[in-house]
């Protein structure tokens, strides 16, 4: 499966963590929703200054957590506007290949 890998720099509590995120859409709905991608300790990670860029994961080598999202400081579930608990969607990947950059068209037809 090809993803497109966008990464930033993240400080926390005095460290800096890479942090890496796709978007991804549904086949049957196509909705379209952020997954954070995160790489097992059995393969590297891309370099944090070469995001954006292109992935291939073999479908077998990924798997999806859902979870809840929960308030650090109440320890409750974070709700929508609409009253539903919100997810976190990371995909775990343990091996991948750089297909090359990510390359933005979207302005192309402009001057």
């Amino acid at each position: 499966m090809e993803m497109n890998i966008f990464g930033k720099s993240v400080s926390w509590q005095g460290k800096t963590f890479s942090t890496y995120f796709t978007k991804l859409v549904n086949s049957e709905t196509g909705e379209m929703r952020t997954f954070n991608v995160k790489f097992r300790q059995e393969c590297d990670q891309p370099d944090i200054h070469e995001c954006p860029c292109i992935i291939e994961v073999p479908r077998e080598k990924m798997n999806l957590q859902e979870s809840p999202i929960i308030d650090r400081e109440t320890k409750e579930p974070v709700l929508d506007d609409e009253g539903n608990v919100r997810i976190s969607r990371t995909i775990w990947v343990s091996d991948w290949e750089m297909k090359g950059p990510f390359i933005d068209h979207a302005l192309d037809d402009w001057s």
